[in-house]
């Protein structure tokens, strides 16, 4: 049994290793890490050892309680195949009842009933929540939807023997993580968990925003995708897990329209028996809890991920380029303009001249990293639009080599690469720009549609 779970983990680990980790929850590593998570279970190398031969021990192992169970162990010794298969399912399905007694007779002086016993045993160890009973509650039954509330668990074990949780519950880190990283391990560590159903009855799915910027996340989901934390809970002991932000963190389930929303922590293994997929035996389903979301989210808001939106608007004698937010948080802008790339963002003018399109001369004065500001590093709350510049239109036609009665067409090019990640790569850097820059400062190049003007 143990060498053919490292086979099987091995496996797993070779499908993380084979698919390119990006900077957000793709499907290959969500699955992947679905299938560790959940704790796949070979059962059909426990079906396996029932098919070794039998060499009847002189007298039955002795089992003492249940007579139940007594009489199933007895059965995992039989010649038949089909009474030794379906013994080892019963007992499966009789779960922390039947440890004692397994672990008794895992020390049979039957070779047979021994080796299938420890192979229970092995099963049950792969388990999670065996024994616990959990209770979800939220730190808030009513909020609007951009205000935050925490999931809270509370595991506690009633069984006789410890339990697997897949928590990471050890405070004797030498460096605590920074808390962006440390509240996406926490809602990452239950997202395969968890049901989350929004108002129209279609589930809610778990976003993670971009890593690329910060170490610090990016060593979370590497740690996620190499192996599922783990913990041990000892019998009669309790647990409180705590997930921050649930809807509004870096990793988030996001509830931005009105209406009662239910959570539930579900956890079916992943059996390749039949028999016990159909049961879900070993499975363990908490409470439903309901939130209210009292307001919901602008119209503007449609995604988690939704790019910012660049538009233009003919205002008299000029034209004015604007930013729209369109994404369920806030986000940083760099209208820091001038030449030279970072630290500095570009918006560029760009103008059909009837063949080609072509940019428009840049104005202003030239800049160095000494007049970066942070002052000029602007927060757009969600369904907000800023404007971010404005060009006059004498200086547009001009630039196209148009008569004022001819037909003007123009857009306009936002492009910012200025984020943690480069500044970590430069050395000697002004004080504006020596402090970490906003976590979710924009980066990106957006290009507007264009416009006609007559």
């Amino acid at each position: 049994m143990h060498v053919l779970c490292t086979v099987v983990r091995a496996h797993l680990r070779a499908l993380y290793d084979s698919s390119p980790f990006p900077s957000h929850l793709n499907a290959a590593f969500y699955s992947a890490r679905y299938a560790f998570v959940t704790r796949t279970v070979c059962w059909s190398s426990v079906l396996l050892l029932c098919t070794l031969s039998v060499v009847p021990a002189a007298e039955p192992p002795e089992v003492s309680g249940d007579p139940d169970i007594a009489q199933l162990i007895q059965q995992l010794g039989d010649r038949s195949f089909q009474v030794r298969a379906g013994a080892s399912r019963r007992r499966c399905r009789r779960g922390p009842a039947a440890r004692p007694a397994l672990e008794k007779a895992a020390r049979s002086e039957d070779f047979e009933v021994a080796l299938r016993a420890k192979a229970l045993l092995d099963v049950f160890d792969q388990l999670l929540f065996v024994g616990c009973a959990i209770d979800i509650s939220v730190s808030k039954q009513r909020v609007a939807w951009d205000e935050s509330f925490d999931l809270i668990l509370t595991i506690r074990n009633q069984a006789a023997h410890s339990s697997t949780l897949p928590f990471d519950v050890s405070h004797r880190k030498e460096q605590p993580p920074a808390p962006e990283a440390e509240q996406v391990a926490a809602v990452l560590d239950l997202a395969d968990l968890l049901e989350v159903v929004g108002p129209d009855g279609a589930p809610v799915a778990f976003h993670v925003d971009s890593t690329s910027s910060d170490p610090e996340l990016e060593a979370v989901l590497r740690s996620r995708a190499d192996a599922s934390p783990t913990t041990r809970l000892e019998p009669g002991q309790s647990f409180r897990f705590q997930a921050v932000d649930f809807n509004r963190g870096w990793g988030r389930y996001p509830m931005f329209r009105k209406g009662t929303y239910r959570i539930t922590l579900a956890y079916v293994p992943q059996w390749n028996d039949e028999e016990f997929a159909r049961a879900g035996v070993g499975g363990v389903r908490s409470n439903t809890v309901e939130l209210a979301i009292t307001e919901g989210a602008p119209g503007a808001v449609v995604s988690p991920g939704a790019p910012p939106r660049l538009s233009l608007v003919h205002e008299q004698a000029s034209v004015s380029a604007r930013l729209l937010n369109c994404r369920d948080v806030p986000i940083w802008l760099n209208v820091n303009f001038g030449p030279g790339g970072s630290p500095y963002a570009s918006l560029r003018w760009v103008v059909y001249d009837g063949k080609e399109w072509r940019d428009c001369p840049p104005t202003g004065p030239s800049a160095s990293r000494t007049d970066f500001s942070r002052v000029r590093l602007l927060e757009i709350a969600p369904g907000q639009e800023l404007e971010i510049g404005r060009a006059d239109l004498a200086d547009l036609r001009r630039a196209a080599g148009l008569n004022p009665d001819q037909p003007l067409f123009v857009r306009a090019v936002y492009s910012s690469l200025c984020d943690r990640a480069w500044q970590r790569q430069k050395k000697d850097l002004p004080p504006a720009l020596q402090q970490p820059l906003p976590a979710r400062l924009l980066t990106t190049t957006l290009a507007g549609e264009p416009l006609r003007i007559d």
